[in-house]
């Protein structure tokens, strides 16, 4: 009885602490805003949008994401980075690098869109211009937005995230009731729009941001983790991750084109979305409030990063994986209710995918988790290694294995799989790394 009352006591301690703290409590309601706004935003969209018209739009922003490839594996680099140079007063040098990247992003996103239009005739003009924008706008966006959270501005974070996930959904059900944007060239061009301005939003946190950290006026000392070199270990091999990922990404899209229909496209990247905003949306609470904290631990020792982080890693990863398995049970329970509040009666099939796509994507999440356990200890070559082997295969079993007579419940069955060998092969890498560390410790010096 005693222990019971115990639990209570702590429990009541720790919910009240959570209720004083203002950076917890706006990363729940902007994570909440999250998910509320994707159900309501997927609904609106499915509601209004033929299967058809979203299936044309999957495949084209497909081709813009081939061409925003460098930028996504400059990400990590920026968002392990960034507290690395304002501890060392550096800002200006790294934000030079950004804006270096960021412009031979664009020129080859320009060249890019231009090869695509002239190797597929079918694509009219104007979608090679709006694939050339979305890729460019993407990656500014991309490149800026993990900026705030590192600097701990949970409100301003919160608004691109929101702007990176469920504004989107309304901006393009706006696009097809107040322009009758109904074809998926249509909604290319809203979705391109829309981006130019989530950019915009990004660039001027972004300038705030950088001048706070100039203002602090520290010392300048220089760091060999801020340069071209280190910039490439972290970008070559996340740039192989992006590139299996996005393989991955072609081969359910395209594959998905060759076996059916682009309606069985919509409704299996519908699946995806929702499971993998959900699953995304309870990870970035988590990795959101805990992840300035990992950083700026591992920040202050060169010695033994991963000793240094070791408190705030485990209840991240604790709390990570606890969430996801309840999401997942959840899934499977009450699919049937989550596709009807969530889809038109148009996406009614969404409901034999959303167990294993959400699944699948909870095993995505934690395996994400995981790996910053790898970049913590300065590891940039596994976490990403990890990716592109189990993408790899995922992609060759979608394009080699049978599917019989539905591809979209076979290919997300093949998702589970992936994301199962992701995770087995990130905690192996963490095994490694873990038993490295115990042994350096151990050598006397």
């Amino acid at each position: 009885m005693a222990t019971a009352a115990s639990l209570v006591a702590v429990a009541r301690d720790r919910a009240g602490r959570l209720l004083r703290n203002r950076e917890a409590l706006t990363v729940l309601a902007f994570s909440g805003l999250s998910v509320v706004g994707g159900l309501v935003g997927n609904r609106l969209l499915t509601q209004v949008a033929s299967p058809e018209s979203l299936g044309e739009l999957y495949l084209f922003t497909n081709l813009a994401q081939w061409l925003s490839l460098p930028t996504a594996a400059g990400y990590i680099y920026v968002v392990h980075h960034w507290p690395i140079a304002r501890e060392h007063g550096v800002t200006q040098h790294l934000v030079r690098g950004i804006g270096r990247g960021l412009a031979v992003q664009a020129a080859l996103g320009v060249l890019g869109a231009l090869a695509f239009g002239l190797a597929m005739p079918a694509v009219p003009a104007r979608a090679a211009l709006a694939i050339a924008v979305l890729c460019v706008s993407t990656s500014v966006f991309q490149a800026l937005i993990p900026i705030p959270n590192t600097e701990r501005r949970r409100a301003a974070s919160g608004v691109l995230g929101l702007l990176g996930g469920p504004a989107r959904q309304f901006a393009l059900a706006l696009g097809v009731v107040a322009f009758a944007a109904t074809s998926g060239l249509a909604l290319l061009a809203t979705s391109t729009v829309f981006q130019l301005a989530a950019a915009g939003a990004a660039l001027a946190v972004f300038v705030r941001c950088y001048r706070a950290a100039r203002s602090e006026g520290r010392p300048e000392t220089p760091t060999s983790l801020i340069s071209v070199r280190a910039f490439l270990t972290y970008s070559v091999p996340g740039l192989l991750a992006a590139f299996a990922a996005q393989i991955a990404s072609s081969a359910e899209r395209w594959g998905l084109a060759k076996l059916d229909d682009t309606a069985t496209i919509a409704l299996f990247v519908q699946a995806m979305g929702i499971s993998l905003a959900a699953t995304g949306a309870v990870t970035s609470v988590l990795t959101t409030y805990f992840y300035p904290f990992i950083t700026g631990a591992a920040a202050r020792s060169r010695e033994d990063p991963l000793g240094a982080a070791e408190a705030p890693l485990r209840r991240f990863l604790f709390a990570t994986a606890a969430s996801q398995a309840g999401l997942a049970l959840g899934a499977a329970l009450f699919v049937r209710q989550i596709t009807s509040l969530a889809f038109s009666a148009r996406f009614a099939g969404v409901a034999e995918l959303l167990p294993w796509t959400t699944l699948g994507g909870a095993l995505f999440a934690l395996g994400q988790a995981m790996t910053i356990v790898l970049f913590t200890a300065r590891d940039a070559l596994w976490p990403n290694l990890s990716r592109v082997l189990s993408q790899v295969l995922y992609s060759g079993a979608l394009l080699a294995l049978p599917h019989g007579a539905g591809p979209g419940r076979s290919f997300a069955r093949y998702f589970v799989v992936g994301q199962m060998l992701y995770v087995g092969l990130v905690g192996w890498a963490i095994f490694r790394r873990l038993r490295e560390r115990r042994l350096r410790l151990a050598t006397p010096r």
